[in-house]
């Protein structure tokens, strides 16, 4: 790093719109200069507010980023695009980021926030010290598994839970699943097997995050790549939580029939349209119509609050409580509620 010049991300990593790095040391403008211009071409140079200039990396234009001069802080900021590639080419330019204080695994946790339930169980959890409540709970085997029980509850606001899409082609998944992302993120239309390969993104659906994965929709194979995307789309349901679509202008197939099992919520789509006599032996979770994009905000609560009640889970939020947030912090945990387990016989 040249002159001791030092670059550190201070927004958090992954995706975002937005992502912001500090450039510090007494040679900052001399190094930032290698590798942003301004539009004309030039070198950029300390001047007087913000600057929209163009970045370079291999000396390739790529992004054009925001330089924000902080006398008052003796650094310079960069504003650049969020998109972890970009950040990445960045990084790799100079030598990686540097961080100012050291980010303890709760303080991480903390900024990675995905919701606002989310964050106020992080502020919570942050102004706790759960090992010194597990030292007094020590003793107590209710006050311990009270701990378990938040924990339970802390841990399915911050790690995703695996939600398949699954169902019969044409029923209706992909729309689901891009109602539930708000953006158009897979293939729709009348054609079969548009959908092929598992699709994955992360939403938070009634407080509670999920790894949604649409899935290439059960029919019989016309090809070998028919074949193979089933069999994908069988691997992704092995043990997960489901959301089997049925469409509503034709009622329950037998293929959904096969599909249904105590993991399954049964979402009966296309209730726009005419609807099929439903059978009584196959009730439906709930009814959906994802045509119009405006209904996302109310698919998005209908169905996070279902899985909430189907997971039997509280509301999401704070806990009440200390509650094991992180592996090390589970197995400290499970060793204190061991010692009060009976001894095998």
């Amino acid at each position: 790093m040249l002159g001791g010049t030092t670059f550190e991300l201070l927004t958090p990593r992954g995706h975002g719109g937005v992502a912001v790095i500090a450039v510090h040391g007494e040679q900052r403008w001399q190094r930032v200069a290698e590798l942003f211009q301004t539009a004309e071409g030039r070198p950029v140079r300390p001047t007087a507010g913000p600057q929209l200039v163009t970045m370079y990396l291999d000396g390739q234009a790529t992004d054009q980023v925001l330089l924000v001069d902080r006398t008052a802080r003796a650094c310079l900021e960069v504003h650049m695009h969020g998109s972890p590639a970009v950040v990445a080419g960045l990084e790799e330019a100079v030598g990686g980021w540097v961080e100012s204080l050291p980010i303890d695994s709760r303080q991480r946790i903390l900024e990675t926030a995905r919701s606002r339930a989310q964050l106020g169980l992080c502020l919570e959890q942050a102004e706790l010290d759960f090992e010194a409540q597990l030292e007094d709970a020590a003793g107590d085997a209710e006050a311990l598994r009270a701990i378990d029980r938040r924990s339970e509850v802390a841990r399915a606001q911050l790690l995703p839970c695996r939600l398949v899409i699954c169902g019969s082609q044409n029923a209706g998944k992909s729309t689901l699943m891009n109602r539930l992302l708000f953006q158009e993120r897979v293939l729709t239309g009348d054609l079969p097997g548009l959908t092929r390969d598992p699709v994955r993104e992360i939403a938070v659906l009634g407080g509670y995050p999920y790894e949604l994965i649409d899935t290439a929709g059960e029919g019989d194979p016309d090809s070998d790549i028919d074949w193979h995307a089933l069999e994908r789309a069988r691997r992704e349901r092995t043990g997960a939580l489901r959301l089997l679509v049925v469409d509503g202008t034709c009622g329950p197939s037998d293929v959904d029939r096969g599909l249904r099992d105590e993991l399954s919520l049964v979402v009966r789509s296309k209730d726009d349209l005419v609807s099929a006599d439903w059978p009584v032996d196959f009730p439906a979770d709930l009814r959906v119509s994802c045509l119009d994009p405006m209904t996302a905000t109310a698919v998005r609560t209908a169905i996070g609050e279902q899985l909430r009640r189907f997971r039997r889970l509280p509301m999401a939020g704070p806990v009440g409580g200390g509650a094991a947030l992180t592996d090390r912090e589970i197995a400290l945990l499970r060793t204190a509620l061991a010692r009060h387990e009976p001894p095998a016989v």
